[in-house]
């Protein structure tokens, strides 16, 4: 059974630790910041996310 969704299971602080885990090894933001910064747009796909977070982000990060 999945539950990508977060309908039977909150599945989102567990998504939302391994996005912050992402952020801070590419771009260098610590963990809480980087966190809080994923929750704020989530809904939208990762890829725009950090577009978002880090408008001025290089091809390579």
């Amino acid at each position: 059974m999945w539950d990508w969704d977060g309908t039977l299971a909150d599945t989102m602080p567990a998504h939302a630790d391994l996005a912050a885990m992402c952020i801070n090894a590419h771009f260098g933001m610590n963990i809480p910041e980087a966190r809080e910064s994923y929750l704020k747009t989530t809904g939208i796909p990762f890829d725009r996310q950090l577009e978002k977070i880090f408008p001025a982000a290089t091809a390579p990060q």
